[in-house]
């Protein structure tokens, strides 16, 4: 946002970001509380809620890591990304999803 030329350019892009990030929030939600039982179903949905807020206040926090190095929100994100494949990987590795045998 910040290289934006022009202020409604850089709204524009932001609402479209925003946009796109609402569409696969439905997506996740299915997929992390899938295998929850009824009574954990609500604090399964807003640990996810959670996430996904989380998620949405990463352009201000790498704004800050600019200052600091151009490449290192990249980095940080990568890390990130890393780090939860691997957690998803360990924690439905012995999932039944879908019943199948």
């Amino acid at each position: 946002m910040a290289f934006m030329p022009s202020m409604a350019l850089a709204a524009l892009l932001y609402a479209a970001r925003a946009l796109v990030s609402g569409f696969g929030s439905p997506t996740r939600s299915t997929v992390n509380v899938r295998g929850i039982d009824k009574e954990d179903y609500g604090t399964a949905s807003s640990v996810q809620g959670l996430a996904s807020r989380l998620a949405q206040t990463s352009s201000g926090l790498s704004g800050y890591m600019l200052e600091y190095s151009m490449p290192l929100p990249l980095f940080a994100g990568g890390i990130l990304q890393l780090f939860g494949g691997i957690a998803y990987g360990k924690l439905l590795r012995y999932r039944d999803i879908g019943g199948a045998s």
